[in-house]
């Protein structure tokens, strides 16, 4: 089974189904319907991720958006089960809260963490708590171990122009435009000089 598309890293939400199959790593595009015959092999390891997933659905732990199966009237009317029950093959999970707790499990090693970084989570703009100031204020400040950016300024100064310089990649942007409240908020997390003035010379 060839890897998954990248393309299905552009999909809002996914069913709980694809889901399971993206995160062993299979391609869930001809694979979900085939599951649909129990006499199709399920892939290593997809019964575990399906129901750890609907376990945490139901413990109210990972957020989805329920479809049910609809009761017959004949079940109903003998005795039969009087409560839907659920569509896994139609309930879907948003991309982001799927993620969220993927990393809530310390589990990266799967399709929608192809990428893996050896930044810490914090530097991670795959983190669903990621913060763009939070990252610019650490960058920044690693940063400044280069003397040559603090030679004859204030650490005000040194600051402001790193980061006023690299505001696009930063994300310090506020409608379009480089975000100067962002980048002084950065400055004051990064900021280890409180009496000012320019940094002495060693």
């Amino acid at each position: 089974m060839p890897e998954p598309s990248n393309y299905w890293k552009l999909a809002d939400n996914l069913t709980v189904i694809q889901a399971a199959l993206l995160i062993i790593n299979e391609d869930p595009t001809e694979l979900q319907y085939a599951l649909s015959d129990t006499e199709t092999k399920k892939p290593e390891h997809f019964e575990a991720v399906f129901h750890s997933i609907i376990n945490s659905i139901g413990n109210n732990k990972l957020k989805s958006n329920m479809s049910y199966y609809p009761l017959c009237v004949d079940e109903i009317e003998f005795g039969g089960r009087t409560e839907p029950l659920p569509n896994w093959d139609e309930t879907t999970i948003d991309t982001d809260d799927l993620k969220a707790w993927l990393f809530s499990r310390n589990f990266k090693e799967n399709f929608f963490f192809a990428e893996t970084s050896s930044d810490p989570d914090y530097l991670n703009k795959d983190h669903p708590r990621y913060s763009a100031k939070l990252a610019a204020a650490v960058n920044v400040w690693l940063a400044m171990e280069d003397s040559n950016l603090l030679a004859g300024k204030s650490v005000k100064t040194a600051i402001e122009s790193w980061l006023a310089s690299r505001y696009l990649e930063l994300g310090l942007i506020h409608e379009g435009k480089i975000n100067k409240t962002g980048i002084n908020e950065c400055f004051k997390v990064a900021n280890w000089n409180d009496k000012g003035g320019a940094t002495k010379t060693p």
